[in-house]
């Protein structure tokens, strides 16, 4: 990471993050008097920061503001993927259909859906990824 004033992420920020994060699982779990669901969709951002750090260190990469952009984008496609998710859940159980039919019939279409299009994502990305700056 660069060591200029613009670019330097501190421990700050990083709390920051997260106490907006709780803020936001207070908020929509108020809303619908259930907390327990917001705080599953909060929490694929870990998984994803998470994967991106394991990316960058395996790779021995450097964060940059690319790599932070792009962190935020995929942070925000898993967000509202699981947001889908669990509502397609939630419909399934309106009508009764027992938690792991549930599970399994929110999950197929959007696997299907999901998928094919991370897989041409990340082909379209490795030749950016693989090239070498000289």
């Amino acid at each position: 990471m660069s060591s200029g004033t613009n670019q330097r992420i501190d421990k700050q920020h990083v709390l920051r993050l997260y106490r907006s994060h709780d803020r936001n699982v207070l908020l929509i779990g108020d809303r619908g008097r259930c907390y327990f669901q917001p705080l599953l969709v909060i929490s694929i951002i870990s998984f994803v920061i998470i994967g991106a750090v394991a990316g960058h260190i395996v790779q021995s990469l450097q964060f940059t503001l690319v790599s932070i952009n792009g962190l935020v984008a995929f942070s925000g496609i898993m967000v509202a993927d699981s947001i889908v998710v669990i509502d397609l859940i939630n419909r399934r159980i309106e009508f009764l259909a027992p938690l792991q039919e549930a599970l399994l019939d929110a999950v197929t279409p959007r696997c299907r859906a999901v998928l094919p299009t991370s897989v041409i994502t990340i082909g379209g990305m490795l030749p950016i990824l693989l090239k070498s700056s000289r």
